[in-house]
């Protein structure tokens, strides 16, 4: 939460005019508390709330306190961005915190324009560009990048125990932004290194059961299978003998 204080002391331009005040810092957040990505938005939101409480407790900013002003936007899109606009406008909130890939990429270019420092749980390669996105800020390493890692650590490892045919690369995809955004890095850079194009594989929202797309992969003959998964769905393909390499990502 260290990036997060980082973000706002960037609009200390801001909010510098008002420190005489000792009036709240209003910060903007959206949470994903009942919607498809709960069982990581809930826990995540309590980290925040919990952090806010301590910073509060050290002093808040500049003898200032820290005002959290949230609410749960489902993983809804349109729920997300119209909060934003409400804290923004009527709340005068001065920085704010997402979640996900989809509403965290709707807003970037109103949040820009607004130059409101946002940071959320997104580490999508569209947001990473300074010059596109200078009040994005991504506390991780993007998906792009840890699907090439994944990968070029599998491949030497591959090649450290004396194979010598080509691995396959299969990709186990959540069908949301966040589970497309590293597709495209990982096809072009397992094409640079000799490889066919990987497999990729939907996995439905919802399903209980992801045998048939587990026996689509090994029937497709892949050394590894790099998932884009919420944690729950982690926790339905299990850990069966027949993979000799899993990556898994989920943010």
């Amino acid at each position: 939460m260290g990036a997060y204080t980082a973000g706002l002391l960037a609009s200390r331009a801001t909010i510098e005019g008002e420190a005489a005040s000792g009036e709240p810092i209003k910060i903007g957040a959206t949470f994903d508390l009942t919607g498809a990505t709960a069982d990581v938005g809930a826990p995540y939101s309590e980290g925040l709330l919990t952090y806010i409480d301590w910073k509060n407790d050290q002093g808040g900013i500049d003898g200032r306190p820290l005002e959290l002003i949230h609410d749960d936007y489902a993983y809804e899109v349109p729920r997300a961005e119209e909060r934003y606009s409400q804290y923004v406008t009527q709340d005068e909130v001065v920085a704010f915190a997402g979640w996900g890939t989809g509403d965290t990429e709707a807003l970037k270019e109103t949040i820009s324009a607004d130059q409101i420092p946002f940071i959320s749980a997104s580490y999508s390669k569209n947001l990473a560009d300074p010059a596109e996105t200078p009040y994005n800020f991504l506390v991780g390493t993007t998906y792009s990048d840890q699907l090439i890692i994944a990968q070029t650590w599998a491949l030497e490892d591959w090649a450290a125990q004396d194979n010598t045919d080509v691995p396959r690369f299969a990709y186990l995809v959540n069908d949301s932004p966040f589970g497309t955004s590293p597709l495209p890095a990982g096809v072009a850079h397992a094409e640079k290194n000799g490889l066919e194009t990987p497999l990729e594989v939907p996995s439905p929202r919802g399903a209980t059961d992801l045998t048939p797309q587990l026996t689509q992969i090994s029937e497709y003959g892949a050394m590894c299978f790099y998932k884009t998964s919420p944690v729950q769905r982690h926790s339905r393909c299990g850990t069966p003998a027949l993979w000799d390499w899993m990556g898994s990502l989920f943010a």
